[in-house]
């Protein structure tokens, strides 16, 4: 686009492809599944986030609202753009050794010229087959296009496909040959130093790399933020259940990670007024999709729909737990709707929003409702506890005063039966602020360490400084980085009871990611 080149995936360059081969045509959704999908059985939430993600990409330069792709209601989706196919000498299509990840002869390239509200007849250039394009645009002159944008693609002559297509499936066969035979011999060699004269593909991955436990998860949404809080909600909840109580290894980034086998994506949208969480696992081992449903978020029955996300997502996983232990798991959560509604917006809220302030004032209109429930009690105290610390210009020591005296009350209805892992976390924090590190010690000790969570880091990380242990610390902090992904956990870190000199951490991340 212009002088900006992007990488995009097979799934959205077939489809980009289609679009292009029929410029300012209606297609509908059951053409695209046919012709881009090849007529697999998809939900219509898959349509609609490859045409989300394809319109976010080509709108990159702001001169198309809908990036070129209009929807139309009912029927279908348009390219509103004119397209014009460009001839390509059959040598320069057959020079592969200069671009190994060329999979076909087919490259797409948007050129932006001006588009001054000239409307584009679909008169002006036909679509009935590429090679009759082909024909048009030879003859064309190139000053015809000059009022509008163009999707210029390159073609091959009709006589020269068959050979072509012939020349690369041979070449295909051949590579992947000899890749098999590279790769099994590249594990008996392991220590031998690579040959520097073989060309890597410049693929997002390298196959053998692949962790395959690994999770990557994703959020994806065209809802407004502000209006998708409770379904923000529901997916940490879940995440958070897979990764600290089922010991999943599963990670947040905003796209998927180079080492991660396994995506599992979440993707908000709504329609007709109604939110839905369509739920996506695809495994880039085998290549193959095991999930693909989608919910609909009805405030008034969130806990069953968290369970069948929970369960749908432990199956397509082939991790077997009993329907006994999801229940145990679930058992934190409210019963009551508008309590549960409270807490899934604070548990968002925390992560995605700048207001300190907010979480706390929704946990504590779901202890109005509930003064009881241990998660929100602990919760609240945490959460409290760390805005106390982040805003400077309070008065520190009186308001932790204030925080523990409440805190003591809540002792008793924490410690009733087995404690849970979070009233561990918030009893280790008020024996840390009180200055009591061996009553931490216990608290923290009680938390199995596969269910360690990020405030759990930076508690350990406190108590080894306070015991003058800084090596140990560093490695508490950098776990705590690691598995949050945010960056306000360094300043949480650093103003927790005390200030902590994390000058150095910040030195060595700043020089990683440059």
């Amino acid at each position: 686009m212009g002088e900006q080149e992007t990488l995009i995936d097979n799934r959205l360059s077939n489809l980009l492809l289609f679009l292009c081969q029929h410029p300012m045509t209606i297609l509908s959704r059951d053409e695209l599944i046919n012709e881009v999908w090849k007529g697999l059985i998809l939900t219509d939430q898959v349509i609609t986030q490859a045409i989300f993600e394809l319109r976010k990409i080509l709108k990159t330069n702001q001169k198309h609202l809908h990036g070129y792709i209009i929807t139309i209601p009912k029927r279908g989706y348009k390219l509103d753009i004119k397209v014009q196919i460009i001839p390509q000498p059959i040598n320069q299509a057959l020079h592969l050794e200069d671009n190994y990840t060329d999979k076909d002869t087919i490259c797409t390239q948007i050129n932006q010229y001006n588009i001054e509200n000239k409307a584009v007849s679909q008169d002006e250039i036909t679509n009935d087959t590429l090679n009759k394009i082909t024909d048009e645009t030879e003859q064309s002159s190139p000053n015809t296009h000059n009022s509008a944008s163009f999707i210029k693609i390159s073609h091959q002559p009709k006589k020269t496909v068959k050979l072509i297509w012939s020349i690369v499936i041979i070449a295909v066969i051949s590579s992947t040959i000899l890749l098999i035979f590279i790769s099994q011999f590249s594990f008996l060699k392991i220590n031998q130093p690579l040959n520097n004269n073989i060309t890597t593909p410049s693929t997002d991955f390298i196959y053998n790399t692949l962790e395959p436990r690994s999770i990557n998860a994703i959020i994806k949404t065209d809802v407004d933020l502000s209006a998708a809080q409770i379904e923000h909600g529901i997916i940490f909840k879940v995440v958070e259940y897979l990764k600290y109580k089922l010991n999943l290894p599963v990670s947040f980034y905003d796209e998927p990670h180079n080492n991660a086998a396994k995506e599992l994506t979440f993707i908000i949208t709504e329609e007709d007024g109604i939110h839905y969480i369509n739920v996506e696992y695809f495994n880039r081992i085998s290549q193959s999709q095991h999930l693909d449903r989608k919910y609909e978020i009805d405030k008034t029955n969130l806990k069953p729909t968290i369970k069948r996300i929970l369960n749908d997502i432990l199956i397509s996983l082939n991790v077997k737990v009993n329907q006994e232990k999801i229940n145990d798991l679930l058992s934190s959560i409210p019963n009551e709707p508008q309590v549960l509604l409270y807490a899934l917006e604070a548990l968002s809220t925390q992560k995605t929003t700048q207001d300190k302030l907010k979480p706390i004032s929704l946990m504590k209109k779901a202890l109005k409702l509930t003064p009881n429930n241990p998660h929100l009690l602990s919760n609240n105290y945490i959460y409290s506890m760390i805005v106390i610390y982040l805003d400077k210009s309070r008065q520190i020591q009186k308001e932790v005063s204030k925080l523990n005296q409440d805190f003591e009350h809540i002792i008793p209805i924490l410690s009733q039966g087995t404690r849970s892992d979070k009233a561990n976390e918030a009893l280790a924090m008020n024996a840390l602020s009180r200055g009591r590190p061996i009553d931490a010690i216990k608290y923290i000790t009680d938390i199995p360490y596969t269910q360690q969570t990020v405030i759990t880091y930076i508690l350990k990380a406190k108590l080894s400084e306070s015991l003058g242990n800084p090596a140990l610390a560093e490695e508490y902090y950098y776990q705590a980085i690691y598995e949050s992904k945010m960056p306000m956990v360094l300043e949480i870190a650093e103003s927790l009871f005390f200030h902590s000199d994390l000058s150095k951490m910040k030195n060595k991340l700043e020089a990683q990611i440059q």
